[in-house]
């Protein structure tokens, strides 16, 4: 109840909220930070889509030669995948980790450029670059 009273007494003595204010301060913000989601889009996009081609592209093989035989087999399926090799699933599951940590850091740059135009500091594209340089090892030229 003692930590009750002093809140209490903070939202009465608060100043009353503006809802259009708060609104257009959430557009006005929204105009500035909707080219950095859309880069952060496009590079995400462009970062996944290696290991997007590289899972796929034993599929549509399979999936054209299929076409051209002109029947659909189900035990084609099967063949092909116990004959996928040790080496590409590891591959895709570590592609996959390293993928997600880029991607991860690329949104904790993009947080970080909101909070530079919100505070109305200076952003440039390459400050998307900047928590990569965090999964950089020691060691390598950055």
């Amino acid at each position: 109840m003692n930590t009750i009273n002093p809140l209490l007494e903070k939202i009465s003595n608060a100043k009353a909220l503006d809802f259009g204010n708060v609104i257009s301060e959430s557009i006005e913000l929204y105009k500035k930070t909707w080219l950095q989601g859309f880069l952060l889009q496009l590079f995400t996009v462009i970062i996944m889509l290696p290991l997007i081609i590289v899972l796929y592209i034993p599929l549509i093989g399979m999936f054209i030669a299929q076409a051209e035989s002109g029947s659909g087999n189900p035990e084609d399926f099967s063949a092909f995948f116990a004959g996928m090799s040790i080496l590409y699933v590891l591959f895709v599951i570590v592609g996959v980790f390293v993928l997600g940590s880029i991607s991860v850091a690329l949104n904790a740059a993009f947080f970080r450029i909101m909070k530079k135009l919100d505070h109305n500091e200076q952003v440039t594209t390459s400050d998307f670059f900047y928590s990569l340089l965090g999964l950089i090892p020691r060691g390598l030229p950055r």
